[in-house]
């Protein structure tokens, strides 16, 4: 009796953390609008730049392999102003960098630690007055595990991504809010939890109260509302199935695996997303697709360069990115709107 007890919670429990399963279905056809790059910046040498945000006057954009990691330029003539954040273990630097993010309320960016769970946050503006700035720490709450990103949004709320819970959002070290359900992959049902904290990226909306997750391995799109003290899912899309294989507690690649989500931005109306969709991709994408928060294609922006991150300017509607060359090196550049194709 005792063990038919003990199965019976397991399986609620595992109950409690199960979506329905998923089915597959293609993007669809919407509008296509031509893009055109025009060069802002080609002076300075990226290593890997992996973010870029519109802040004002400013474009800051995070590199991936320089020693600093954060780099601030004007956003009208591309001219390169300061950079911050050194690898290192002072007050001034960081040791693993994980997470980029923005608060565009506050005018704060944030870069996670992933050694030391420290969540450092600065003033860009003065990035470009001081060779080192004034980085401090917000608090985080003393999570049961380590989250692998923490992003800064509205008023200085914190989301993390978690593997148990899944996802919380919190305020001065306090949770106010846990979601922690998964969806069902066919086939895939142990490792499910595994491949959504490892294969997933995120984007939260400027007002704090939507968060969008996409799979960089086949292509699932989750969104959520976040209202006050609640996560709730809004919808599930799921567009390519995700084949991978588990290997030593690591998720694995296969010679048919699809890739898909490259990079994902958001604003408070849209989701914006650049997508590989294909098997073994040697090229970054060069189309943005254009999502509503109910997970619907809208429209799509396509350019004739390789896009290896973007930002979408809230105000101006301006695309900003850093492009990948002919000459293989990555080119800060303006997106202007050519002609409509529809």
């Amino acid at each position: 009796m005792r063990i038919l007890i003990i199965l019976t919670i397991i399986l609620l429990t595992a109950a409690c953390h199960r979506q329905k399963s998923i089915e597959y279905e293609p993007i669809g056809e919407c509008r296509e609008v031509s893009i055109k790059a025009h060069p802002l910046n080609d002076t300075t040498a990226f290593g890997m730049a992996r973010h870029i945000v519109a802040m004002d006057s400013l474009l800051v954009v995070y590199d991936d392999l320089q020693q600093d990691k954060i780099h601030i330029f004007d956003r009208r003539t591309g001219r390169h102003m300061g950079a911050s954040l050194r690898i290192g273990q002072s007050y001034d630097e960081i040791i693993s960098p994980s997470t980029f993010s923005c608060d565009e309320k506050s005018g704060l960016i944030a870069v996670y630690d992933l050694a030391n769970g420290a969540l450092k946050v600065c003033d860009p503006s003065s990035a470009m007055r001081d060779r080192n700035p004034g980085w401090h720490k917000i608090s985080l709450p003393d999570y049961q595990h380590m989250p692998k990103d923490v992003y800064l949004t509205q008023d200085t709320d914190v989301i993390a991504i978690h593997s148990n819970p899944r996802i919380t959002k919190s305020h001065d070290r306090q949770v106010l809010a846990i979601y922690d359900e998964l969806p069902v992959l066919p086939d895939e049902l142990e490792s499910e939890w595994m491949f959504f904290l490892s294969q997933t990226m995120s984007a939260i909306s400027p007002d704090g109260e939507k968060l969008v997750q996409g799979t960089t391995l086949g292509c699932i799109m989750e969104i959520f509302r976040i209202e006050g003290n609640d996560i709730s899912p809004v919808t599930l899309k799921c567009f390519d199935r995700p084949v991978y294989s588990v290997a030593r507690g690591q998720i694995c690649t296969l010679p048919e695996t699809v890739y898909g989500f490259a990079d994902l931005q958001a604003s408070n109306d849209f989701i914006y997303a650049t997508i590989h969709g294909v098997a073994n991709p040697t090229v970054f994408p060069n189309v943005i697709h254009v999502f509503d928060w109910k997970g619907n294609i809208v429209k799509k922006f396509v350019s004739d360069q390789q896009i290896c991150c973007f930002n979408v300017d809230k105000s101006s509607g301006e695309i900003y990115a850093v492009v990948l060359g002919t000459d293989q090196e990555q080119h800060l550049v303006r997106f202007d709107m050519a002609e409509d194709n529809t």
